[in-house]
């Protein structure tokens, strides 16, 4: 037999993009087989934000599979905007954060 290694860690992550059609398609598959993970202890998803572009399903469909003229990747981009968690947001405020400002 081999050797079986346990890994854990209790740092507790949610998904921020549960609801996708699909992040890679080509002519016979379409699946999620990309993710954002975070914290919510620290992180909440922005609800007013998208993370999965509107346009990106019909794009896809019209020229069958991606890469394509529309993506040029073979992965849709998946981008999130986060409010970190605080103690005002008790208090009905939130501090708003960008991806981009998150490294």
């Amino acid at each position: 037999g081999g050797l079986a290694i346990e890994l854990r860690q209790d740092l507790k992550l949610e998904q921020a993009c549960s609801q996708l059609p699909f992040t890679f398609c080509t002519a016979t598959c379409s699946q999620v087989v990309d993710y954002i993970y975070y914290s919510p202890s620290m992180l909440q998803p922005d609800a007013e934000l998208t993370p999965f572009p509107p346009h990106a399903t019909e794009s896809v469909k019209a020229n069958t599979a991606i890469p394509s003229v529309c993506y040029p990747s073979d992965h849709v981009a998946l981008v999130q905007d986060f409010l970190w968690q605080s103690k005002r947001r008790e208090e009905g405020a939130a501090v708003a954060v960008s991806s981009t400002d998150v490294t």
